[in-house]
């Protein structure tokens, strides 16, 4: 088989297995789950693959959406749902469920429903998606933000936020730069970050690390690693 996983475009893997996006279009899956592995007919055309613990999903160039994998991960589109998974354009995932973003703002879920496989109603006007390992997060076009899932590990906003420009996920925690240049991450992380003129956040297992524009770095979160040694050699472009 490996000599047929070429040339390849992109390798994820979950807990117990591997998925290769061709370059063609292809799709192939293999690990515990598939001892023998397998090519992913439902997902040919791919262009994006997204993995949960036990699932993965793969968005196509018609814009719809495969599932495969543990049905209790996400990796079955029950039929109320799969006609809503059209016209997306970014997938999204926690340990046991996916988002689909569409072009009209809208959101899609499935999977776990306690770790984010159902979203709030009427949620519209979104423009971009995060998931940690149990919940979601929606940053509306306006700024806003909407989470969901599992509370205590990012599923609730902290209240009276400044609109956020960028979103990204650690394990159970989410972090947002506002559009005060400051950062606030809340989860299973919530520490406060000093840093100030921040440009971007990333994750770091369960730090979040940010860069100012002046090329400072901060990484906030239990037992944090100091970066001072880095500051001034890491810069970021839009």
């Amino acid at each position: 088989v490996i000599s047929q996983l070429s040339p390849v475009d992109k390798i994820i893997g979950n807990t117990a297995d591997f998925t290769a996006l061709l370059r063609d279009g292809r799709v192939f899956s293999w690990g515990a789950s598939w001892p023998d592995g397998f090519w992913v007919s439902d997902a040919r055309d791919a262009i994006q693959l997204c993995a949960s613990d036990r699932a993965f999903c793969a968005l196509k160039t018609d814009s719809r959406v495969a599932a495969w994998g543990s049905s209790e991960h996400g990796g079955v589109i029950l039929d109320n749902v799969q006609s809503s998974t059209e016209e997306v354009v970014l997938l999204a995932s926690t340990s046991a469920a996916f988002a689909a973003l569409k072009s009209d703002g809208s959101v899609a879920t499935w999977g776990n429903q306690r770790f984010g496989g159902k979203a709030p109603n009427d949620l519209q006007s979104v423009s971009h998606l995060t998931g940690s390992t149990t919940a979601f997060c929606a940053m509306k076009t306006d700024g806003s933000l909407i989470a969901w899932g599992v509370p205590e590990e990012g599923g609730q906003v902290p209240s009276e936020l400044s609109p956020a420009l960028a979103t990204s996920s650690s394990y159970g925690s989410f972090s947002a730069v506002l559009n005060t240049r400051r950062a606030v991450t809340w989860g299973v992380n919530t520490s406060s970050a000093t840093l100030e003129s921040i440009v971007c956040a990333y994750a770091a297992g369960p730090h979040m690390v940010l860069l100012s524009a002046n090329s400072q770095l901060l990484s906030v979160g239990p037992n944090a690693p100091d970066l001072t040694g880095l500051s001034g050699l890491v810069s970021y472009n839009e």
